[in-house]
């Protein structure tokens, strides 16, 4: 089965590490067809083992390697493809002041944390919830002092959580084909 690993701060904060170095950290959890995507921390890869096993291995193994903890959020490929598809605003990607972005989740959120969100009144961010991710549309605008950001939503949502723009979703599925 093919994955995604999506990977919180792999390059933030001081920390740095390079692709073809977090690609050979891959392929010692004995994963295959490892596959690195942009710095953001984004790795494609083959395995049978399920997601749940995986994700504790790999977070495991890389806080090992990289002495700081890495929070992954693993889907499969048909689960990404269902994420894009799935995307609430259509192609406002297109307009160059919009951007969607997508947060990823370990958990589906609580009753109580998607009441939080209904009442997160942000003039230029518009939300949606599917499962385990939150699709934002972001609408640049210079007057707003608190752009969207993913630690916002990891404290609105009381969890880890790693967010991709739309863009960097399709890319990554098309590397999938």
């Amino acid at each position: 089965m093919r994955y995604v690993a999506f990977l919180r701060a792999i390059n933030v904060g001081g920390h740095t590490v390079k692709m073809v170095d977090l690609a050979e950290i891959f392929n010692s959890f004995g994963v295959t067809n490892v596959k690195t995507f942009i710095q953001s921390g984004n790795v494609i890869f083959e395995s049978n083992a399920k997601e749940a096993e995986l994700t504790k291995k790999i977070e495991q193994g890389l806080q090992s390697k990289l002495d700081y903890g890495v929070s992954t959020f693993l889907r499969t490929e048909t689960e990404l493809s269902s994420i894009i598809k799935a995307n609430p605003f259509g192609n406002d990607d297109s307009d160059e002041t919009i951007t969607i972005f997508i947060t990823f989740f370990a958990l589906p959120p609580t009753a109580e944390q998607k009441t939080a969100l209904e009442n997160l009144k942000i003039e230029t961010e518009k939300y949606h919830l599917n499962g385990r991710e939150l699709y934002t549309r972001f609408r640049r605008d210079s007057k707003i002092q608190d752009p969207f950001s993913n630690s916002k939503m990891e404290k609105l949502f009381k969890q880890a959580a790693t967010t991709r723009n739309i863009t960097t979703l399709k890319k990554i599925e098309s590397m999938l084909a």
